[in-house]
């Protein structure tokens, strides 16, 4: 293959569009299949958020062994609704493009 069709552009063009379809897809599944697409670490992440949002460590989460900045920074989805619940796994994508 011509190394012109793999330009900066058409890589990151096309790792944010297979993110954002991964996105939505996993949306659906979780919403309407017994098996669910999320990964039970985000919920850890989500409890030590709201566990932060309540003024508590996000150690009073049992299995929570990451940093505490993570829950911080997702305290948005400790917030009422889908989708601010949704809104990490959003961080998450954008981390993963920006990270390359």
């Amino acid at each position: 293959m011509s190394s012109a069709y793999f330009t900066p552009t058409r890589v990151f063009s096309g790792a944010i569009a297979l993110r954002v379809i991964f996105l939505f897809y996993g949306l659906l599944q979780d919403a309407y299949s017994p098996f669910k697409y999320t990964d039970i670490d985000y919920m850890v992440f989500t409890d030590a958020a709201l566990y932060v949002s309540q003024g508590l460590s996000p150690y009073e989460r049992e299995t929570y062994r990451y940093t505490p900045l993570l829950a911080w920074i997702l305290i948005p989805t400790s917030w009422p609704g889908t989708f601010w619940f949704s809104i990490g796994k959003v961080l998450f994508a954008i981390s993963d493009v920006v990270a390359g």
